[in-house]
């Protein structure tokens, strides 16, 4: 999953919590909790980037308001 205008990090044994990323590789029943700073206002696109995943839904927005 790719979240746009953002950076994020996340607990797991596959990577390092203070990393941060802007994708994270996930198989399709994972669930992954993810922090980061909501500090850019706007409408950011969340998607996977399988073309494949985004015709048939795996497509989503965040609103960060000020």
């Amino acid at each position: 999953m790719h979240l746009h205008g953002h950076h994020f990090q996340t607990e797991s044994s596959r990577y390092p919590s203070d990393l941060w990323h802007d994708t994270r590789l996930m198989a399709r029943v994972d669930r992954v909790p993810i922090r980061f700073v909501a500090g850019t206002p706007g409408r950011w696109l969340l998607h996977c980037h399988m073309i494949e995943h985004q015709i048939s839904g795996m497509v989503s927005w965040i609103e960060v308001v000020a």
